[in-house]
């Protein structure tokens, strides 16, 4: 009776572990994406200074033009339309273990869907599914920008991530690039290492 009263204590005890981890991992897969949306929702940053400048005159034109386009860009709310799945991916672990140490392989093989109410849209964009059946012309017309963002590959501690990320503003203005982020200790996701896949 006892062995049988241990054994079901332990089963018990193993599934609580088990839903505990698996609400780390959403709560910190969710913080991800909303860093994620909210440091890629961007307007189209500005012209650059033009041909013919030394370099001292490229740097301060360049950087007033920064400075500007950060003031406006404050309180700019963008229609943005997320991708309504995550996707798997393959990472190569070995490349980025000097960032990020994944101890066990992750369980990263299937589309999963994501959810937008469950994202902390802070700088208030207005957020909508992408439509993967409509014209990638219609949704540009609709959209500011489009954003596509894969499975995310945690370590140990749950506190740095690994992800591809991809943004569009139409056919020409388009990239791709994987992330690993951090989280201190206040709770922030800030970016340690960016790796430009692709862009169009």
């Amino acid at each position: 009776m006892k062995r049988k009263l241990f054994i079901l204590l332990n089963v018990f005890m193993f599934i609580a572990c088990k839903n505990n981890e698996f609400q780390k991992e959403e709560q910190r897969t969710y913080e991800v994406i909303s860093f994620i949306i909210n440091e890629l929702s961007t307007p189209f940053p500005p012209a650059p200074p033009p041909p013919g400048l030394s370099d001292n005159e490229f740097k301060q034109q360049k950087d007033s033009i920064q400075e500007v386009f950060s003031k406006k860009i404050e309180n700019v709310q963008l229609d943005v339309a997320v991708y309504p799945v995550m996707k798997p991916v393959k990472f190569d672990f070995d490349k980025y273990k000097d960032f990020i140490d994944v101890k066990k392989k992750p369980n990263i093989d299937e589309v999963l869907p994501l959810d937008v109410i469950k994202i902390n849209n802070y700088k208030e964009h207005r957020l909508a599914y992408f439509d993967t059946l409509a014209k990638r012309k219609i949704v540009d017309n609709q959209f500011d920008i489009s954003i596509q963002i894969s499975r995310i590959v945690f370590n140990e501690n749950y506190n740095k991530a690994l992800l591809i990320a991809s943004s569009g503003r139409g056919k020409l203005d388009g990239s791709r690039s994987l992330y690993i982020l951090e989280r201190d200790e206040n709770g922030l996701w800030s970016i340690i290492y960016k790796d430009l896949l692709s862009i169009s």
